[in-house]
């Protein structure tokens, strides 16, 4: 059956007690009608009959609609597919027909709901048509070009009536309909207002010596109004006000903002007045207004001449600069090159478009103040918040001109730099004689600080997180404080750090999700005075050609403190396998508890390592704070014979498998002193809390040189079957043990050194039994 073209819906006004309506549409369906009374929708009460009917039927309510009820009758087809065809089934022509007549009905609705949309013509534009009916629910404007709301404009012209009103009020007003213009500038100019005999505003000299005749002079621009006023020193006020606004000092940037400039127009006029004659920086500029000075992708360049060391009249000691708060867009910063004395002290506020770090090339990098060629004698303290670039940088490619007689940054004035919100604070690269900080702050910084082929620079307390320091020397750290960090040390020789603190985790009462590392030294020569760990997490990696000193190292709740091994952070030019580390002290307490990623040693050298290790005096308490498995030693040796390691009146605490230390290999062994602990080496525990070693006596009837490290006493018992017979031990050729002459068992040790030579010989006796102790202790 055809789906006829017909209108899908019936729209009656109830009566109050008609109860049968008719509909003038097919239904396939029942449920295909949609029955709303005063707009709901009814979904019981009624009956539907014509169903099947290409003329429509009757719905028959119940109980009759409420007189004036508005009551509508809709077909409402089902916009999905109701029947599913299967391959090889059948193809009944009245399923495909009811399948084909929804496709129709559902199509003829859209029709019609599209015939009462907000459309506009198709080809041709224009606007689009309501058809005299109201649009609701509209949001107000955002943009230009959005549709406005009844309310959005009643309240913008309650707001201009409201300020027209208040203008109103303050205007003075005539009774009259009008009044003519006042004159123009050329004739009011050095003039007073006056009104003619027509009541008209005019312009008329003032009484010469009259009060307003002083008043316009003092306002004057040509001839200053402060030329007129005398100050008790016998100066005019211009004369006492011109040297602070505009000669050697400084330049004010609040007078620029009287002349109606701003942000970048006002500090551009600033900084050409901060310069002299042949056009060099001979004054610092100073934000001295009650805004945020706002610069946009300009870089200023300062550059002072030669002759400004000797200049005497200069703002505190400094010679150029900048002081005050501001916001950087874009590429703007200050770059000083060959400049002396500069001085530099602001907050800077990121904004819009700073092109952040760029760690390929690195003065692509952004920075707000940049430092290059010959800097001498600057001081700096500046302030960044959510800048998106270093706060200080010297990137050191400015200055590679053999030809140049001085180069970089030179005797830096104690400074300060302190990043929130940022990429970091410095990037120092390329420069010696650089000077010192007194602090340098990072927090919740992106990138952190970086110091690159950089020497001589003291840092009183740098407190950040990550820090990475490449090819230094002599960098000195009076305090290191380093959050959750995995901070750097590559190539670098000279570098000293008085009080470390390293924290590793971020608590050490949660279960950690990955080992962090606070610090990995390679290749560099590094000393600490105290280093301190804390945190759930671990301490030092330290690789290839390092000699790292501990005075003191102490550490709570980690679950390493040192780690020698060739790191893959480190893609450097060196890949020795040697490394030196010395702990004068150690207090490790509560290590390796529950809360750890993953069970470590405290003290560990890779197997394949050539390890140099000392750890004197003090104690490590391991395998604690809720640990019950996964045990790990206190020192593992690592596997090479020729390593040097030393383990000097070290307490070993906490729980073990078996032993706390553990070490493949004797020959590495320089002296072993575990107070009240005994050590695994090899698979054999020792003696005397760590200090004696029982090995097989290695002697036999040729004279072998004794390589090992420690000192070896070997104990022999010898039984001699004839009087005639005997068993002499040799050391270096002379006899360490001799029995003969008497028939019996005898028994004896000696003493064997590295580099020494034993063998022995026997005729007519026999060994009872031999073996040796190595004295590790």
């Amino acid at each position: 059956m055809s789906v006829p073209n017909q209108t899908p819906y019936n729209i009656y006004t109830a009566n109050g007690l008609s109860t049968v309506f008719a509909y003038e549409f097919y239904l396939i369906s029942a449920s295909d009608i949609q029955v709303t009374i005063n707009g709901s929708e009814v979904s019981s009460g009624y009956t539907v009959s014509g169903v099947g009917n290409t003329r429509g039927g009757e719905v028959t309510f119940l109980t009759a609609p409420a007189n004036g009820a508005t009551v509508i009758f809709e077909r409402v087809t089902p916009t999905y597919r109701l029947t599913d065809y299967q391959d090889n089934g059948d193809l009944l022509a009245d399923t495909v027909n009811k399948d084909f007549d929804r496709l129709w009905m559902a199509i003829q609705r859209a029709f019609i709901y599209l015939g009462v949309a907000l459309t506009r013509p198709l080809f041709g534009g224009g606007p689009f048509n309501a058809n005299g009916y109201r649009i609701a629910n509209l949001a107000d404007p955002i943009n230009n070009q959005d549709a406005v709301t009844k309310g959005y404009a009643d309240n913008l012209y309650q707001g201009a009536i409201s300020h027209s009103d208040n203008n109103f009020k303050r205007t003075l007003r005539v009774p009259e309909s009008e009044v003519v213009m006042l004159p123009g500038i050329s004739g009011r100019r050095k003039k007073i207002l006056a009104f003619n005999d027509t009541g008209n505003p005019i312009a008329v000299l003032p009484e010469s010596g009259s009060a307003a005749d002083v008043l316009i002079q003092l306002a004057s621009s040509e001839l200053s109004g402060g030329t007129l006023v005398q100050l008790k020193e016998q100066i005019n006020v211009q004369d006492a006000l011109s040297p602070m606004l505009y000669s050697g000092r400084v330049v004010r940037l609040s007078v620029f903002y009287a002349r109606g400039l701003r942000d970048d127009a006002a500090f551009a006029a600033a900084f050409a007045a901060s310069k002299n004659e042949d056009g060099y920086n001979c004054r610092v500029i100073i934000n001295d207004t009650p805004y945020v000075v706002e610069i946009t992708d300009t870089i200023y360049k300062f550059q002072t001449s030669e002759s400004t060391r000797y200049n005497l009249r200069n703002y505190g000691g400094y010679n150029c600069g900048v002081e005050g708060e501001f916001r950087f867009h874009g590429t703007a910063k200050l770059l000083f090159i060959w400049a002396y004395r500069p001085y530099v002290n602001m907050v800077i506020h990121g904004g819009e478009g700073v092109p952040g770090v760029n760690h390929f090339i690195p003065e692509e990098s952004a920075c707000a103040v940049q430092f290059e060629k010959v800097i001498v004698g600057a001081e700096v303290h500046i302030d960044t918040y959510q800048y998106n670039g270093y706060a200080l940088a010297t990137f050191g490619k400015l200055h590679l001109d053999p030809a140049q007689r001085s180069e970089g940054i030179k005797g830096l004035y104690p400074s300060s730099v302190n990043a929130y919100q940022s990429a970091g604070a410095v990037y120092l690269a390329g420069t010696n004689g650089f000077g010192e900080f007194s602090s340098i702050w990072e927090l919740d910084c992106t990138d952190g600080s970086v110091v690159d082929s950089a020497y001589d620079i003291v840092i009183h307390k740098y407190e950040g997180s990550d820090l990475f320091v490449n090819n230094a020397n002599s960098l000195r750290f009076g305090f290191l404080l380093l959050g959750v960090a995995n901070a750097k040390i590559f190539n670098s020789q000279g570098v000293y750090i008085g009080h470390h603190l390293g924290v590793a985790g971020a608590s050490p009462t949660v279960k950690q999700t990955e080992d962090l590392y606070c610090m990995d030294i390679v290749n560099s020569w590094v000393r600490f005075g105290q280093s301190r760990l804390y945190g759930a997490n671990c301490g030092f990696r330290i690789g290839s050609a390092s000699n790292v000193v501990f005075d003191s190292l102490e550490g709570h709740h980690i679950n390493q403190a040192i780690a020698i091994t060739n790191h893959n952070s480190y893609s450097g030019p060196s890949n020795s396998p040697t490394v030196d580390v010395h702990v004068k002290q150690i207090n490790i307490v509560n290590g390796n508890g529950q809360f750890a990623f993953s069970s470590k040693h405290c003290i560990h050298v890779d197997d394949g390592m050539l390890a140099n290790l000392t750890v004197e005096d003090g104690r490590i308490q391991w395998n604690v704070n809720g640990r019950t498995s996964e045990y790990a030693y206190a020192i593992y040796g690592g596997s090479l014979s020729t390593s040097h390691i030393k383990i000097d009146n070290v307490r070993l605490l906490g729980n073990y498998d078996a032993e706390p230390v553990y070490m493949p290999n004797y020959d590495c062994i320089v002296k072993m002193h575990t107070p009240d602990t005994e050590v695994n080496v090899g698979g054999t525990r020792t003696t005397g809390s760590g200090r004696r070693l029982r090995v097989n006596w290695g002697m036999s009837t040729t004279e072998t040189e004794y390589t090992s490290k420690p000192n070896k006493r070997v104990y022999i018992v010898a039984k001699i079957n004839d009087p005639a017979g005997n068993f002499i031990a040799r050391v270096d050729a002379k006899p360490a043990f001799y029995a003969a002459g008497v028939a019996g068992t005898f028994s004896g040790n000696f003493g064997v050194s590295k580099g020494q030579k034993a063998y022995y010989s026997m005729l007519s006796s026999a060994i009872v039994d031999s073996y040796a102790e190595l004295e590790l202790g």
